[in-house]
């Protein structure tokens, strides 16, 4: 049985994945010369995982000189520069409505790899953060996804056992966070970019239209 919801944050609250990348390759460009897009291979591959293991990758393979902690740091204020500037952010399509029916029924958290700098911001922007009764960021483990820690984190915050946890993804390493959690797992595909493999999770969705609500209702017995 279903006794709380975990909600990841980039790709399902928020479109946020295109404005990283922008920060990415910008800086990628800023520090080496070369052109941002050559980068985009490596920022699919580490999707749904911390902004410190992707720039420890970087760091490895393009050998750049500064430790991965501040090359995250630069790419955050990167980041928070162009969400900012950004006139049209707002929650992706249909998750806020959700979070608020869910709300009525169980207790909420989010669990994000992004830092809890991020998180704070992006929830204020999207005026959400009364919404998740615990919020968890990667900085809060040792090891980001796809290990488990981070849900099994905010189910311990939660008060709640793993195996009454669903959490909504939308990469193929958060999925696999979850699962090694114990959880259930709802794939939410919410943007037309996304292409990662979802097949572990429980249940996919393409959206939350009614058609989506009533397979959300009928899959996890869902008090919707």
């Amino acid at each position: 049985m279903i006794k709380a919801v975990i909600f990841d944050m980039d790709g399902v609250i928020i479109d946020s994945e295109p404005l990283h990348d922008q920060a990415s390759k910008l800086m990628f460009e800023r520090m080496t010369g070369r052109a941002g897009d050559q980068i985009h291979d490596d920022l699919v591959a580490y999707r749904g995982r911390t902004e410190r293991d992707f720039w420890s990758h970087m760091r490895e393979k393009y050998a750049l000189a500064a430790l991965a902690e501040e090359l995250a740091r630069q790419e955050e204020e990167g980041f928070f520069e162009i969400l900012s500037s950004s006139p049209n952010v707002r929650p992706i399509e249909g998750i806020a409505e959700l979070a608020a029916r869910l709300r009525s029924s169980y207790p909420l958290a989010l669990a994000s790899s992004s830092s809890h700098i991020v998180i704070s911001r992006v929830l204020a922007r999207l005026e959400l953060r009364n919404v998740f009764a615990e919020v968890v960021s990667g900085d809060d483990v040792q090891h980001g996804k796809p290990a488990p820690d981070i849900f099994v984190l905010a189910a311990t915050r939660l008060g709640i056992d793993a195996g009454n946890c669903l959490v909504i993804e939308d990469s193929h390493h958060g999925v696999a966070a979850a699962k090694a959690a114990g959880m259930k797992c709802l794939g939410f595909r919410g943007t037309p970019h996304n292409r990662n493999d979802l097949s572990k999770a429980d249940l996919i969705v393409h959206g939350l239209q009614d058609a989506a609500l009533l397979q959300l209702r009928e899959q996890f017995a869902l008090q919707l």
